[in-house]
């Protein structure tokens, strides 16, 4: 003999309507901070996943730098479309006072991102935003001369960077370049081609 009918109903309602908890919300620190661990390993699934976890596009990390900084140095190109698409700031400055651009400049040869960010924005000869910055470089060609990219400094001089800009202390790319232990021949053959000043 089973229950009684009127019992049937309500077992059945404990069943059909019991809650079902959520899990807790990731908290925007640790989001920003799966974010960051994302884009070091080019993860893009796991960068999305951070983002809809309620990630920061902007959200800045060591040293003010921020995802599409991160993306843009490493040169993880499928990340830096994504953060764009999503609404990464193109003008955005680190703690330093580095663009987006510069650090692109600064990440080895770099030129696919260097065109992207140009694409959607990003201006050859916008300067930092500090008289004193790291290194200090100002403009992405002295970024490029000073680490001693030859494809990053042919392709911005083509794209019209002005190579006698100077920085804070009145040094142009070229003797940036000269100065620099990380440069190349080849930048420096590059600045010259360009009529570059070297006094």
């Amino acid at each position: 003999m089973g229950p009684p009918r009127y019992i049937l109903p309500a077992l059945l309602g404990a069943v059909l309507f019991t809650p079902v908890l959520s899990s807790p919300a990731m908290s925007a620190d640790k989001a920003n901070e799966e974010l960051r661990m994302a884009i070091e390993q080019n993860d893009v699934a796991a960068m999305k996943s951070a983002l809809s976890q309620g990630a920061g596009v902007n959200a800045q990390f060591s040293h003010g730098s921020t995802a599409l900084m991160l993306a843009a140095e490493a040169g993880d190109i499928n990340i830096a479309r994504t953060l764009l698409a999503r609404g990464a700031d193109i003008h955005s400055r680190c703690g330093c006072g580095w663009t987006v651009l510069m650090h692109a400049a600064a990440g080895g040869d770099n030129v696919t991102m260097l065109q992207l960010l140009m694409a959607h924005g990003a201006a050859v000869n916008e300067k930092t935003s500090r008289k004193r910055p790291q290194n200090g470089l100002q403009t992405a060609l002295q970024a490029a001369a000073f680490f001693g990219s030859a494809a990053n400094t042919r392709f911005l001089l083509a794209q019209g960077a002005t190579v006698n800009m100077t920085n804070a202390q009145g040094e142009t790319a070229l003797q940036i370049a000269l100065k620099s232990k990380h440069t190349s021949g080849d930048v420096v053959s590059l600045l010259k081609a360009a009529a570059a000043k070297e006094q």
